[in-house]
């Protein structure tokens, strides 16, 4: 059985011998092996001297750019914002003496003072009290007189006390027969306690001097009193004496 095997195992090997290209490429095969393990360095694991020798790659700290913070922007500078000054107005220098002017709130005054005469001539029962309360006959109590009485028989002629345009003429129920004249310069006069209108209305225009009416005596609030006429004066709304307009 010995002998047998190594026949034939000869006889495979020199059967392969016989076949030149197989021969050439285990030939081949063997060189490059053998070229292989001459050229190439066998790698062996590093021992522990030499992997402690190894210097560890320095961490990367960060630099100072990486740590500077980016600064904000700064906010544009506001300007301040200063007025445009107005232009002085020049005035020539003139010898005039500057008078100051006075508004005129009536129509007939034009601004000057106004003056006025008595609506009728007589004694002055009662003055203007000046605020100060005085006892009235007919109500029985204290209170302000706002005019003045002028005492006169009835049917006396009353007078205008001054030019001007008539905004009240009617028959007052507690002043009986009333006129109330606007001369001007925001002063009006008022009479009451008149025997009639006379025939005056409302928006006429009168002058100093004209008949508006009669003395009467149709105020209820002052009715116990001689034959009068009640005569008031205000001016910017507030009574006034009106002995102080008459020259």
């Amino acid at each position: 059985m010995k002998k047998a095997y190594v026949k034939v195992k000869d006889n495979s090997v020199k059967s392969i011998l016989k076949r030149p290209y197989i021969a050439a490429t285990l030939i081949g095969a063997a060189l490059c092996a053998v070229v292989l393990s001459v050229s190439v360095p066998k790698q062996t694991p590093p021992t522990e001297e030499e992997r402690l020798a190894i210097p560890a790659e320095p961490t990367k700290l960060p630099t100072e750019e990486a740590k500077a913070v980016p600064e904000k922007p700064e906010a544009p500078e506001k300007k301040e914002i200063v007025p445009t000054p107005k232009p002085e107005v020049t005035v020539p220098k003139t010898n005039e003496t500057a008078v100051e002017e006075t508004v005129s709130v009536g129509i007939f005054s034009g601004g000057k003072e106004i003056t006025m005469a008595k609506p009728i001539e007589g004694e002055i029962l009662k003055p203007y009290s000046s605020g100060k309360p005085v006892k009235s006959k007919t109500m029985g109590d204290w209170r302000v007189h706002n005019g003045m009485d002028i005492r006169a028989e009835i049917g006396t002629k009353v007078a205008c006390p001054a030019d001007g345009e008539v905004i009240r003429a009617e028959e007052d129920g507690l002043t009986g027969a009333t006129i109330s004249i606007d001369h001007g310069n925001d002063t009006v006069s008022t009479v009451y306690n008149l025997e009639n209108t006379n025939g005056v209305k409302q928006g006429q225009k009168v002058k100093k001097g004209d008949i508006i009416g009669t003395v009467g005596n149709t105020a209820k609030c002052e009715m116990l009193e001689e034959p009068h006429i009640h005569f008031e004066v205000t001016k910017e709304g507030i009574y006034v004496n009106p002995e102080s307009l008459i020259p």
